[in-house]
């Protein structure tokens, strides 16, 4: 009964455009994305630090993103003439739904602080440049870009989403093939290191933790994005599930190749704040450069829509517009305020903590859609 309340009956033909379905998986890629993934730190943290467990975490971590995305994506299109449908209360329930309703607007300010950090360990990492002056000037601009509004960028979030995926597989690729490191040798190696930054739990044994906690951080995060942008976006309830399904494979491929290409050079990386950068500058300094321009493009894809998250929570539809842009900006300085903790510290204790969140989340999510197929299935 509950479904029928909140979701639209669809019966015409599917509709698929094989590029919108590109061009919203590349939205939800360069959303997710950010400093943390594309510099490698969530990777190394959540993955390489596990040795060849991980490898088969990142598969585990695939499977799990891309069905979520799907879920939420599909939630957007057939509630998107229902602006009161919730997929907080609808697949959470009342307590927990009311709980991350007000959480992922918290969560999405701690990512903005992840972000403006990430810039900073950029700049310094690769130019040498002072943390605080990073930290500004991408503060600055996404501010001035978040005044616009998300409708405004996503067109531009979708294109940088599948360049920066590109970009860090062909340097993960690269390393693989013309310096693996020891790889063959990735676990011993491992062992003889100390102090290395577990994503969860202090050993190699909670590997498939780690996994899912790499995704179920992401997807908090996620949540409102996707489902607007299953609401605005795609023509079909089909075309959602692929664009969601696509944008999984495509993020999750990227952490399987980068997290291969650092399972050889851990002794190294584990002392980088940007590690792929590490890598790139082992092929030549033009493309360390390219990346790392294309590296601080994702930073922003990601901030923006974070930035427009935690300011759409504070306000009703209503709400004039000069109070609206008013806390933009000062959501923007405390973000910024926040910005200044290292990257690798904030990554390694924000990301965990949200992380079990996530997991209750993904569980109830994955739950109550079988629930709701079998149901309909029942019915035809």
């Amino acid at each position: 009964m509950e479904s029928n309340k909140v979701f639209e009956t669809v019966r015409e033909k599917e509709k698929v455009s094989f590029r919108n379905v590109m061009r919203v998986a590349g939205a939800v890629i360069a959303f997710l994305i950010g400093s943390g993934f594309a510099s490698g730190q969530e990777v190394f943290q959540f993955l390489t630090v596990y040795g060849y467990r991980g490898i088969f975490g990142s598969l585990v971590a695939m499977f799990l993103c891309c069905c979520v995305s799907g879920i939420l994506m599909s939630f957007g299109y057939r509630t998107r003439n229902n602006p009161k449908a919730s997929p907080y209360f609808h697949y959470l329930g009342k307590f927990f739904g009311q709980f991350m309703t007000y959480y992922t607007p918290f969560f999405a300010f701690l990512i903005t602080i992840v972000m403006i950090s990430g810039t900073g360990a950029t700049l310094n990492q690769y130019f040498g440049l002072d943390p605080r002056i990073g930290t500004v000037v991408m503060t600055i601009i996404i501010t001035l870009v978040a005044l616009l509004g998300l409708t405004k960028v996503v067109d531009v979030i979708s294109l940088i989403g599948p360049g920066l995926i590109i970009f860090t597989l062909s340097i993960a690729l690269y390393t693989l093939f013309t310096n693996p490191g020891n790889f063959a040798s990735a676990d011993q190696l491992l062992n003889n290191l100390n102090d290395l930054p577990y994503g969860a739990g202090n050993s190699r044994s909670y590997w498939l933790l780690a996994a899912v906690l790499f995704v179920a951080y992401n997807i908090v995060a996620g949540v409102p994005f996707m489902v607007e942008l299953g609401s605005k976006e795609v023509a079909s309830n089909k075309e959602a599930w692929l664009g969601g399904i696509a944008g999984g494979v495509g993020l999750i491929s990227a952490a399987f190749a980068l997290n291969l290409a650092m399972l050889g050079h851990a002794d190294v990386l584990v002392k980088a704040e940007v590690p792929v950068i590490t890598l790139a500058q082992k092929m030549s300094p033009v493309v360390s450069f390219l990346f790392v321009i294309i590296l601080l493009a994702g930073i922003f894809s990601t901030s923006v829509p974070m930035l427009l998250t935690v300011t759409n929570a504070l306000t009703k539809e209503n709400t004039k517009k000069s109070t609206r842009n008013i806390l933009i900006v000062v959501v923007a300085i405390l973000a910024l305020i926040g910005g200044q903790l290292p990257f690798g510290k904030l990554v390694g204790l924000v990301y965990p903590f949200t992380g079990y969140f996530g997991i209750a989340m993904i569980l109830l999510f994955i739950k109550k859609e079988v629930k709701e197929r079998k149901a309909r299935e029942a019915r035809r």
